[in-house]
């Protein structure tokens, strides 16, 4: 098998990409080492080590810190949305109302925050 070499975008060399393989968790040498690792998670230039040598700009995603920020904050949100929408449902005298849409309710919330994290997870370019 031949290996061919293209051209790194970022720095300019011609080069075979390395493949950047999973760790995976360490569960020590009486039970075999590692589980979970080997699989191909990205590959990246040799010389630059970019993982944008073939041109393509991938998304970059927020760093842990701000991603559990992020997550705090929505279910906050989300908890103050969901007593908004049942202290309406109290004015408006509906209350047995809301109690009987309050799953649906609930999961609309809660999958309204699932796309807002989607959206909100990557760094604006």
């Amino acid at each position: 098998m031949t290996q061919s070499t293209v051209l790194c975008h970022c720095c300019g060399h011609h080069m075979v990409p390395q493949v950047v393989r999973s760790r995976g968790i360490y569960v020590g040498w009486e039970w075999g080492g590692r589980i979970g690792a080997g699989h191909p998670i990205d590959s990246v230039c040799p010389f630059c080590l970019s993982s944008n040598w073939d041109g393509v700009q991938r998304p970059e995603h927020h760093g842990p810190a701000y991603k559990l920020v992020l997550m705090i904050a929505l279910a906050f949100l989300g908890a103050v949305f969901l007593a908004v929408i049942e202290s309406m449902y109290e004015i408006t005298n509906h209350r047995l109302a809301f109690k009987e849409f309050e799953p649906v309710i609930n999961w609309a919330v809660f999958g309204l925050g699932v796309l807002i994290y989607r959206a909100m997870r990557f760094k604006k370019k």
